[in-house]
């Protein structure tokens, strides 16, 4: 059964590398669930890139007369 992905995995560069080495990993002892899983969350997109881990959020000064 086919669920799409509605929120998306926030990940910066630094933890996408040291999620490379693992699936590396993961691949070498050959846990293919684990390396099925990943590998169908990222064909669905489902990693968000970012700068920081915390959301930043800039308002725009708005002056009203």
């Amino acid at each position: 059964m086919y669920v799409a992905v509605i929120d998306k995995i926030r990940i910066t560069l630094a933890e996408w590398h040291e999620l490379l080495r693992l699936i590396s990993e993961i691949h070498q002892q050959k846990h293919l669930d684990a390396e099925y899983v990943f590998t169908r969350l990222r064909h669905d997109h489902a990693f968000y890139f970012v700068a920081t881990k915390t959301e930043v959020i800039i308002f725009p000064f708005i002056s009203v007369h």
